[in-house]
C-alpha cells in the first residue's frame, strides 16, 4: 500500500471515529456528489416491517453497516450475481459471510460515507442500528471509503464457498 494511501486511510478513519463519538449518523452511497439526501422509498423483504417500508432518508450510527451497503453487484458478471450475503451485528461490529467468488469485487469496492446530524431522525421502538428521517437532510461532511475502511473499523468477513 502506498504511503499516501495509508495517510489518507488513517485520516479518514480518524474522522469517522470522531464523528461517531460526537453522535453523528452515517449514510453510504456510490455517488460522491450529493449535496442533500432526499427521502427515498424503501422496501423490506418483510412486508410487515413498517419502519423499513417507508419513504425516508435512512442512516446508521454504525459506519461499518453503511460502508458494507456499498456493495455494487452491478459491476459483477451476471452469472456471479446469484448468491447470499449474511450479515450479523456483533455488538459494535459486523460479521459478513460472503461468497468467495465475490472477493475481488468486494475488495475493490469504493463509495462515499455521508456524515449527517442526528436531528430529526427516529429509530424503531426498542432501538435499532437503523435510523430514518422523512425530511431531506444536508450532510455535514463526506468521506471517501473502501472495503479497507470496513475492516479497519472492526468489520469481519468470512469468505464462503457455494
Amino acid at each position: 500500500m502506498e504511503l499516501e494511501k495509508v495517510d489518507t486511510l488513517e485520516k479518514n478513519l480518524t474522522k469517522i471515529l470522531e464523528y461517531q463519538e460526537e453522535g453523528y449518523l452515517f449514510h453510504g452511497s456510490r455517488m460522491n456528489n450529493i449535496e442533500m439526501l432526499e427521502p427515498q422509498r424503501s422496501y423490506d423483504v418483510d412486508s410487515t416491517n413498517t419502519f423499513n417500508n417507508d419513504t425516508a432518508v435512512f442512516a446508521s450510527a454504525n459506519p461499518q453497516s453503511c460502508i458494507f451497503a456499498l456493495l455494487d453487484r452491478e459491476k459483477m458478471p451476471e452469472e456471479m450475481q446469484k448468491g447470499t450475503v449474511i450479515v450479523r451485528n456483533r455488538g459494535n461490529s459486523l460479521l459478513a459471510e460472503i461468497p468467495s467468488r465475490w472477493k475481488v469485487y468486494i475488495e475493490n469496492n469504493v463509495g462515499t460515507l455521508y456524515v449527517i446530524p442526528p436531528d430529526g431522525f427516529i429509530t424503531e421502538e426498542g432501538g435499532s442500528w437503523q435510523y430514518k428521517n422523512r425530511k431531506p437532510v444536508v450532510p455535514v461532511d463526506k468521506i471517501s471509503v473502501s472495503f479497507e475502511h470496513f475492516l479497519r473499523l472492526g468489520g469481519k468477513v468470512i469468505w464462503t464457498e457455494e
